[in-house]
């Protein structure tokens, strides 16, 4: 179990220690990689459209084959 000074120090370490930079850079450089995923043409995007265009086909080819 969690104490509440343990919680307490964990979070101001992320929040306002030396390893906090580092936190938020990190935090920023997903969201970016993240933002651009999910665009247009973006791999989230991409795949998507991959995924769906195969569900397509295979519903496709599965109705004709009975």
């Amino acid at each position: 179990m969690v104490r509440k000074l343990e919680l307490e120090r964990c979070v101001r370490e992320v929040m306002e220690g030396e390893t906090s930079k580092q936190f938020r850079s990190n935090a920023q450089s997903w969201s970016e990689k993240a933002k651009k995923a999910m665009a247009e043409r973006g791999s989230s995007d991409s795949n998507m459209v991959e995924f769906l265009s195969k569900l397509r086909t295979n519903r496709f080819a599965y109705k004709h084959v009975v």
